[in-house]
């Protein structure tokens, strides 16, 4: 029986409870190779079997097999070669459970820093394609944008297109790394944004003018112009994303963690 002077937990220290998330087959399925590969089962260089072998050893659908080792190649953790197979990469056992490791840290809790640093890259490489872009890339680019414009009329939300646009300025930007970086970062935001589900707020309309502003921006050679349009359109976009993948605003998940802060510090 407890005592009538037994002090409550205050509100201000609920902060010690942790949100209970369930883990999704695909993040299983990277945990259980990156296991194998630790424990030394599965070994750099070795071929994994086939999609139908590990669906029925796994008790999954081959979908969530696909999913799962795509998202392993597209990190560099295996290698698929026509007629074949797929291979782990022969990069070393440490190397390889710390990429997945940092793959399963890529949770919607800590989708901030992924956000945040897609801002900071994409800034970068915008400012960059504007001094770097030839007239054949300045064509591709305005023909991308014409596509996505084109999709509309449709309602189709044009997402690879949109997605497309993103990774051609990466790529304009003439710097390898940034690119690359941005390869791994972008298709997994939109990735998660279609999994913890969109809001149809007129975005897509907003965001052919935002894309149009920053082409004529990298046509005209303005870096700063190019890289302030960039920041603009992300911000927007990402604080509706936050929006639907985590419930909650930007300025109010600062203050959750000014809050915490203080409580800390309390």
């Amino acid at each position: 029986m407890f005592s009538a002077g037994v002090k409550d937990l205050s509100v201000g220290n609920l902060g010690v409870f942790k949100k209970i998330r369930t883990q999704n087959v695909t993040s299983l399925i990277l945990t259980q190779i990156r296991d194998l590969i630790v424990d030394g089962s599965l070994k750099p260089g070795e071929r994994l079997p086939s999609e139908a072998m590990l669906a029925k050893q796994l008790d999954v659908t081959r979908g969530d097999v696909r999913e799962a080792l795509s998202r392993l190649e597209l990190h560099g953790v295996v290698k698929t070669l026509p007629q074949s197979g797929t291979f782990v990469t022969d990069i070393g056992v440490r190397a390889l459970s710390g990429i997945i490791s940092s793959m399963l840290n890529l949770d919607r809790d800590n989708i901030i820093s992924l956000l945040n640093a897609r801002e900071f890259l994409e800034e970068k490489t915008s400012a960059l394609a504007a001094g770097a872009c030839g007239k054949k890339d300045l064509e591709e680019l305005g023909a991308i944008h014409g596509q996505f414009a084109e999709a509309l009329p449709k309602r189709d939300p044009g997402t690879d297109i949109d997605m497309f646009f993103h990774l051609k300025i990466a790529e304009f930007a003439k710097n390898t790394y940034l690119s690359y970086f941005l390869s791994l970062i972008i298709p997994q935001i939109f990735d998660i944004s279609w999994k913890f589900g969109r809001i149809d707020d007129g975005r897509f309309e907003k965001n052919i003018e935002e894309h149009f502003a920053i082409l004529e921006a990298i046509r005209n050679g303005n870096a700063e112009e190019a890289a302030l349009g960039m920041r603009r359109h992300l911000e927007r976009a990402h604080a509706m994303r936050l929006v639907s993948i985590t419930g909650e605003t930007k300025s109010k998940r600062q203050r959750t963690v000014s809050a915490r802060r203080e409580d800390k510090n309390g």
